[in-house]
């Protein structure tokens, strides 16, 4: 007979299956496990899944509460994910350059990588750039 909680259950363990792989293959609390050994199994998803799902099943088998926290987690960074989403959907990204009174540039704030960062600063160097004009060319 199944639990009428079971299914829940089963919920919690495949949320807290999806968490764990992201902590391990992306999170920064799991950067150690990846530096210490540089393999490829550490950085692919489908592979930690497969260890993520048996150790959230262990955890369903010994006590089915103990997912909920990667659960919830996982729910919550859903969450975040999507209100930032949404935000930047409705007014674009945003990025807050501080200058001190010695003329030193600082990002205050920035929703842009640090790839788009680079490009954005490569773009406004460019477009500020004095034409160079040969003699032969002003006359």
């Amino acid at each position: 007979m199944i639990h009428v909680e079971t299914p829940i259950h089963i919920l919690a363990a495949v949320l807290a299956t999806y968490r764990v792989t992201e902590i391990v293959t992306a999170d920064r609390i799991g950067a150690p496990i990846r530096k210490r050994w540089p393999i490829y199994l550490w950085t692919c998803p489908r592979c930690v899944s497969v260890w993520a799902g048996a150790f959230c099943t262990g955890l369903f088998l010994i006590s089915p509460w103990l997912n909920w926290p990667f659960a919830l987690s996982w729910v919550y960074l859903w969450h975040v994910d999507s209100v930032i989403q949404q935000r930047l959907n409705e007014k674009g990204k945003e990025v807050t350059i501080g200058v001190d009174a010695q003329g030193n540039l600082s990002l205050k704030r920035s929703d842009l990588s640090p790839q788009e960062i680079v490009a954005m600063a490569q773009s406004i160097v460019d477009q500020n750039k004095p034409k160079i004009v040969k003699k032969e060319e002003a006359i």
